[in-house]
Order: C-alpha cells, then sequence, then structure tokens
C-alpha cells in the first residue's frame, strides 16, 4: 500500500463530515492517517458561481485502485469542486541541481583562496553547507592552492 495525499476544495455551504463520508466510503477509516481542515478561504477566481470555498487534506495508505475509485466518487459529487492526489512514495518534491551545488562549491573555493579574510569566508560557508557539502567544498579547497 502506497502513502498519498488528497487535498479537496470543497463547497463553504456544506459540513465537512460529507466530503469525509466519501473518502471513508472508499478507503475504511483504518486507513486514513490525518484529516486537516485548512481553512475556509477566498479563491482567485470563482468555483460554481462562488468565491469562497472549504480546503480539506487527508493523508492515508492505500492500494492504487483505490484512488481511481474515489476519484470517479468524488467527480459525482457535486460538493466536491477540486480534488488532487499525492502519491508521497513516488513524489520527490523540490530538489536543488547537484550540477549547480558543485559549481557555487568550486566557485566558492577559489574566492577563499585568492582575496583577504579567506578564513572568516570559509567560517561562514561552514555555517551553512550540510556536512556533505562542508566535505565537497575542503576538497575544492584543497585542488585548487
Amino acid at each position: 500500500m502506497n502513502k498519498y495525499e488528497i487535498m479537496l476544495i470543497i463547497d463553504p455551504a456544506i459540513d465537512m463530515a460529507m466530503a469525509n463520508e466519501i473518502v471513508e466510503s472508499v478507503f475504511d477509516k483504518k486507513n486514513i492517517n490525518k484529516v486537516v481542515k485548512l481553512e475556509n478561504s477566498t479563491l482567485a477566481y470563482p468555483i460554481n458561481k462562488s468565491s469562497k470555498a472549504q480546503y480539506v487534506v487527508y493523508t492515508l495508505e492505500a492500494k492504487s485502485e483505490l484512488i481511481a475509485e474515489f476519484t470517479r466518487r468524488a467527480n459525482i459529487a457535486k460538493f466536491i469542486w477540486r480534488q488532487m492526489v499525492i502519491n508521497l512514495d513516488s513524489e520527490k518534491g523540490f530538489q536543488r541541481s547537484k550540477k549547480a551545488f558543485k559549481h557555487r562549491i568550486a566557485k566558492d573555493a577559489k574566492v577563499a583562496n585568492k582575496g583577504t579574510g579567506v578564513k572568516q569566508l570559509i567560517e561562514n560557508l561552514e555555517k551553512t553547507m550540510s556536512h556533505k557539502a562542508k566535505h565537497s567544498f575542503k576538497k575544492e579547497v584543497k585542488k585548487s592552492n
């Protein structure tokens, strides 16, 4: 079973319990780890002639077949305006480019060897770097010497 995060935008006039019923009928209550009602907020553009909506986020574990069934039921329900399902196991999220990071380390190492205040520059960089990045930085400084 995979971990999923489901975000719903629902009609502000209805009770959140109706959305919970649909989610619980598909996934079982025991598989739902967390339910968070974010807020009633003003939308950037109207949905179904309404400028306000409720946001609800569910964190749960389920089989991929159940996601298709949930999407089908959510599309049928009139009070669920939008839904988004994210597979947390396969989602990598935002990650920095390693190539750009290595380039920055090499550039900082060259600057550290040239000018005045070398120790201060190195100390400032080491405060902001992870352990692995510090190791790479020290190797680059040694190479450029």
